[in-house]
């Protein structure tokens, strides 16, 4: 249908345009070879002509400015495409990249509002990446180990937790605190080689959790590092028993921030 339309249009054309220079063609031969006066007759036919053609050019032009008007205001998300509409190699390389585009579109569709790894949005976690918040708490952790032991060298991206905590196993004792180590050591590991697998990234739980032992552990070693100072219960070389210390820290009550994480 459109083929017997285009045609159809075309041989219209052609024919209206023979005409119309046939017309005037033997218009103004008539005029001329009549001779005299009749000879005025050219300049009327070719002027009529002249005005026909502006005219038509200037119905041309403003159709051609309405249907751009018209297309303009099409909306641009959907334009139906029949297959009559185009050639048939076209129209089918416009259906292939519809159909790829709609199913790139329906793939990349979020299935869950949390990403992995990432705080809820629209919570108090919003937009903080879990892994490397933890790991920044490692910082607060270091710091204090460090003022207990200024010694210690400040820990290093392929030292453990535990590891970089060894010294201290002398001072510290008790079952409990050191199950709270190996907890956090292990949240620890997994915001460092969690994303490795999408399945091991943090939770918003599991960080809360090493937020929390970061914080705990931070008291303990700074609390510990003020009972190291001059104090009139305990001498200096009582230090390396934890016996004194656990008694400091039961009268200051920081005993057991961990609960009974430091009984010894």
């Amino acid at each position: 249908m459109a083929l017997i339309y285009h045609v159809s249009f075309f041989l219209f054309v052609v024919l209206t345009g023979i005409a119309v220079v046939g017309s005037a063609a033997g218009l103004i031969a008539q005029a001329w070879l009549s001779g005299g006066q009749r000879r005025w007759d050219v300049v009327i036919v070719v002027g009529s002509y002249i005005a026909l053609a502006v005219m038509s050019t200037l119905i041309i032009i403003n159709r051609l400015w309405s249907i751009r008007v018209a297309l303009s205001q099409i909306p641009k998300a959907y334009i139906p495409v029949k297959e009559e509409d185009a050639p048939k190699d076209v129209y089918k390389l416009v259906e292939a990249e519809y159909t790829r585009a709609s199913l790139i579109a329906y793939i990349a569709r979020p299935r869950n509002k949390v990403a992995p790894g990432w705080g809820t949005p629209g919570g108090d976690l919003e937009n903080i990446f879990l892994p490397r918040a933890l790991l920044d708490t490692l910082s607060t952790v270091d710091a204090a180990v460090r003022n207990l032991l200024p010694s210690l060298l400040p820990i290093r991206p392929q030292v453990t937790v535990t590891q970089h905590l060894a010294p201290l196993t002398e001072i510290l004792h008790g079952e409990k605190f050191h199950e709270q180590i190996r907890l956090y050591d292990a949240l620890v590991q997994r915001a460092r080689y969690g994303y490795v697998n999408e399945d091991l990234l943090l939770t918003e739980l599991e960080y809360m959790e090493g937020v929390r032992l970061s914080a705990e552990l931070a008291k303990v070693f700074n609390a510990l590092s003020v009972l190291r100072q001059p104090h009139p219960n305990v001498n200096a070389r009582d230090f390396a028993s934890p016996s004194p210390v656990l008694d400091l820290l039961s009268q200051t009550s920081l005993s057991d921030p961990l609960g009974s994480g430091l009984s010894s």
